[in-house]
């Protein structure tokens, strides 16, 4: 896709500043006319960061995933949206539960005793 875009002469940006030298900067603007024709005056470019934080942690993604795909630099701006993960939490503990549920079973069947017992 990158391939395919028009470069300004003399310019190493992809996306080139819109007046003077250097690279795009400044959505606001942008954002601001895209709102208008899709008739969302009142949604903030923030809104939908965190719109994809909240589905990415009720998926049960990690924060620390969640937070890399967000640039967060310090893990505590992620942990902001941990409340919204009571259903995850509980899918994790259960995924896991399960896994060991499976290699228990697996180490049993194999004839190597029951691995609750030392």
């Amino acid at each position: 896709m990158l391939a395919g875009t028009s470069r300004e002469p003399g310019s190493d940006f992809v996306f080139p500043a819109a007046t003077g030298a250097g690279h795009y900067a400044g959505l606001q603007k942008d954002w601001e006319r895209i709102r208008a024709r899709a008739g969302l005056l009142n949604l903030r470019l923030h809104d939908l960061r965190h719109s994809f934080a909240s589905f990415a942690v009720a998926e049960g993604q990690s924060l620390f995933m969640i937070g890399k795909v967000l640039g967060h630099k310090q893990t505590r701006t992620t942990e902001g949206y941990a409340h919204l993960a009571t259903d995850p939490l509980l899918a994790v503990a259960e995924r896991t539960a399960a896994r060991i549920t499976t290699a228990m079973n697996k180490t049993s069947a194999s004839g190597l005793g029951d691995v609750r017992k030392p």
